[in-house]
């Protein structure tokens, strides 16, 4: 008796270890894709032409902001990626 209630308890944590870690996986799977998405949207955004006339420093902000939002963008799916293979 002793053995199949440690063996079904043994059972029971590994089903609960399981559904977390099915829980973890699809929420870094979402965020990646999340992110793929805005990478999208912001790429697009990066081949657009500056209007003629704007203001230099106005000019350079908007890049930058749009090229740190690509990067992080690129490395929160990197980071997905790699703890959803790992």
């Amino acid at each position: 008796y002793k053995n199949s209630v440690v063996t079904e308890a043994s059972l029971s944590q590994a089903d609960v270890r399981q559904r977390e870690l099915d829980f973890y996986t699809n929420n870094y799977w979402l965020w990646g894709g999340t992110a793929t998405t805005m990478a999208g949207f912001v790429f697009s955004q990066l081949t657009n032409p500056v209007p003629e006339g704007t203001d230099f420093y106005l000019e350079t902000t908007y890049l930058l902001c749009t090229a740190l939002c690509l990067g992080l963008n690129l490395c929160i799916i990197t980071w997905t990626v790699l703890c959803c293979t790992w």
